[in-house]
């Protein structure tokens, strides 16, 4: 056991770890043949980092969670293991920022539709309480961003419209609360964070095989998309496209885009299209999105012949 003061606490499988200010302990269920009794494994997992604020810690579903420990590394937590994950840059930022007794405000949150985690914190110190900055990882890609939001907010927490509908954060400064993405905030190369679209559940007119999406967009040539699609329910967005919104010639205005994937049987469909900037100045505009698909009453079933048959034998 050690002295701090117990922060936060987490589950995992069989397991309770209990996070304090100066280190982990965790409790394990011990099964026991006497059924009057129940009994606890109590062990402190050397080698891990205390918490450094209530707050600074977010969960993937019931398999891990991550927090940001007093030595300014983020650390992963699995049923098996507690590792660092953070890289040398990130640690001296949080270190720069240490001096100003702030990170104990620190505020983890996830976004799991994006597969990634964020941790707000206030970098220059000037915002009391509040926070102006991120550091984000995608725990898919193993990729970190670090950025500044454009506000400084007070709180945060994810929200989402209905079960079928994309995950937003929301974010609330002191008169206003605003979606994480349509904030006015960059990263540090100065880089507008990505915007998205969906278009919400759309029914078929009849069941029928989707194969994509046709998007008509302005032409930006430091503008880039990636297009999922969820189908009939279900909450993911898969079948990832990425395309370019630079055109094919410099005068182009407007570009038109099939994104398209395998054919696949649905009767609703949902697409989501993220938009990245490459460039501050980078605008884009997405004008209209249509669905590709083939209804099933219209289905061609003559056999393929193939190329084979086409061709003309010979010696």
């Amino acid at each position: 056991e050690t002295p701090g003061r117990w922060l936060a606490a987490r589950v995992i499988g069989r397991h309770l770890f209990c996070l304090k200010s100066d280190g982990v302990v965790k409790l394990t269920h011990a099964p026991s043949s006497n059924t009057t009794v129940i009994k606890f494994n109590h062990d402190l997992v050397y080698g891990a980092a205390g918490l450094i604020s209530p707050l600074a810690i977010w969960e993937v579903g019931t398999s891990k969670f991550y927090y940001l420990g007093t030595d300014l590394v983020i650390y992963e937590v699995t049923e098996s293991a507690i590792k660092p994950i953070s890289h040398l840059l990130l640690t001296k930022l949080f270190k720069d920022t240490a001096s100003l007794d702030k990170l104990q405000f620190v505020r983890g949150m996830v976004d799991l539709t994006e597969h990634r985690g964020y941790f707000f914190y206030d970098r220059t110190g000037l915002a009391n309480q509040l926070l102006d900055s991120y550091v984000a990882y995608n725990y898919y890609t193993n990729e970190f961003k670090i950025g500044q939001l454009g506000f400084n907010i007070n709180a945060a927490v994810d929200y989402k419209v209905s079960d079928r509908a994309a995950q937003q954060l929301l974010l609330s400064t002191l008169t206003l609360v605003e979606s994480f993405d349509t904030l006015a905030a960059t990263n540090d190369d100065g880089v507008a964070i990505s915007r998205y679209y969906t278009t919400g559940w759309q029914k078929l007119k009849e069941e029928g095989w989707f194969h994509g999406v046709k998007i008509i967009a302005k032409a930006s040539a430091a503008c880039r998309i990636r297009v999922t699609v969820a189908l009939d329910g279900e909450e993911d967005f898969q079948f990832e496209r990425w395309h370019s919104l630079g055109g094919g010639a410099p005068a182009d205005r407007v570009i038109t885009i099939q994104s398209t994937i395998v054919p696949l049987l649905a009767e609703s469909v949902n697409v989501r299209i993220d938009i990245y900037h490459d460039a501050i100045t980078a605008r884009s505009e997405i004008q209209k999105v249509g669905l590709l698909y083939q209804p099933t009453g219209q289905y061609d079933e003559r056999p393929d012949r193939g190329i084979g048959s086409n061709l003309q034998g010979g010696s």
